[in-house]
């Protein structure tokens, strides 16, 4: 990454797409993440232009940098990282879906709380409350049901619907 950014410098801006500027924005960003707490503010400038966000989705490193941040930041509670899961769900083909949908739902047993506010952001509650493991071994799947269920029926318990209906696809 450190080869990119001169490069850039060295070309006039108008010579450049702006879609090569937003893509190589968001990968010097995500290569700094260690001195800076979260790309968020990148992301929220960026997610009225559909064609960002669907560079994003086409753009590997990108788009496994996007997916990353959305796990690590609803996994500490940034309910701010909702909203731009929900943007890039809401332009989103089914391959792209299904990886958002896996982001979202392994925070789970961390956070059964944004796993259900998701559904507020255009996310199914039924793709979410699942194991989201491609091929998981039973040990995995056993932990992740068990740790989900515990805080869901805690939360069912005091009133939320979601959770409850979320217990029963889990459990299902």
């Amino acid at each position: 990454m450190k080869f990119i950014a001169p490069l850039l410098l060295a070309f006039p801006l108008n010579l450049i797409p702006l879609k090569i500027v937003s893509l190589s924005a968001l990968l010097l960003t995500a290569c700094t993440t260690a001195q800076e707490d979260s790309n968020y503010p990148f992301y929220k400038q960026q997610l009225g232009d559909k064609e960002f966000i669907q560079d994003t989705m086409h753009n590997q490193s990108a788009w496994f940098t996007l997916l990353s941040d959305i796990t690590k930041n609803l996994n500490s509670g940034n309910e701010e990282w909702l909203e731009i899961a929900g943007q890039f769900r809401a332009h989103s083909d089914a391959g792209a879906s299904e990886s958002l949908n896996i982001a979202v739902a392994s925070v789970l047993p961390n956070r059964p709380d944004m796993v259900l506010q998701a559904v507020d952001h255009g996310f199914k509650l039924e793709r979410l409350c699942r194991v989201p493991f491609i091929e998981p071994d039973e040990q995995t799947v056993k932990h992740f049901i068990q740790s989900s269920s515990q805080k869901l029926e805690k939360l069912a318990g005091e009133g939320n619907q979601r959770a409850a209906n979320c217990l029963q696809q889990l459990n299902g």
